[in-house]
């Protein structure tokens, strides 16, 4: 009788008291997922206070420029081409996006201007062995750069990093730029950066590519010299 009265008073004591598997978080990480937390609340209102007060500024094709500057075995070429369109947008003084298009059938040589070699330059930079401007598959016809962040670095300097793509081809560029606010209320934009020709399929007559072209080569990076001018 007293062994059957312990057995019934034990199993009561486990029918009040059943295990369970712990399922509380330890302190640690619950200190970790509420500093994600805030850190991630802190970036969205930080977002959302920029996107308020954000004004976007349309290039101005008429007055912005990009110049080219092509190297090669014992010299170098270099031109123009046209700015086709663009927005740059602004937090009151400051750069904080945009991106613009480049009309590469509008590729120009200067340095050949009035010489013979003038069209036939020219010709050769839209054709299939450099930018392929007919190629509505590979979009040749334009080239675009898009901007995806701006680190400010000093009094109307910045650092930015974009993606540009060429022929269908989009890598990213990081370069420095000075962004300048203008009396009128318009902004300028000016940079300077080497692009590697060969990263966007255009490999005629690469040393890195061609053991051949080794001693009659064209270098694989272009100097692109860009100042940007928006409307008011």
């Amino acid at each position: 009788m007293k062994l059957a009265l312990i057995l019934s008073v034990m199993s009561l004591s486990v029918m009040a008291n059943p295990l369970k598997k712990a399922t509380t978080t330890a302190p640690a990480d619950v200190k970790k997922q509420v500093e994600t937390k805030v850190v991630e609340t802190k970036a969205q209102a930080e977002s959302a206070a920029t996107a308020a007060t954000t004004v976007k500024a349309n290039v101005d094709t008429a007055k912005s420029t990009l110049k080219w500057t092509g190297t090669k075995t014992g010299g170098s070429h270099w031109g123009m081409v046209k700015i086709k369109n663009g927005v740059l947008s602004f937090d009151g003084k400051k750069l904080v996006g945009g991106e613009f298009v480049i009309d590469m059938t509008s590729i120009d040589a200067k340095d050949t201007d009035g010489t013979d070699g003038d069209a036939k330059l020219e010709g050769h930079l839209k054709n299939a062995d450099f930018f392929d401007v007919t190629n509505k598959e590979k979009n040749g016809g334009e080239a675009k750069l898009v901007i995806k962040s701006v680190k400010p670095t000093g009094e109307a300097k910045a650092e930015i990093t974009a993606d540009l793509t060429i022929l269908n081809v989009t890598k990213p560029l990081t370069f420095a730029a000075d962004v300048i606010p203008m009396r009128d209320g318009t902004f300028k934009a000016a940079s300077k950066f080497k692009v590697n020709r060969v990263d966007y399929g255009i490999k005629y007559k690469s040393k890195s590519i061609l053991e051949k072209a080794a001693d009659n080569f064209i270098h694989d990076e272009m100097e692109f010299e860009v100042a940007l001018n928006t409307l008011k």
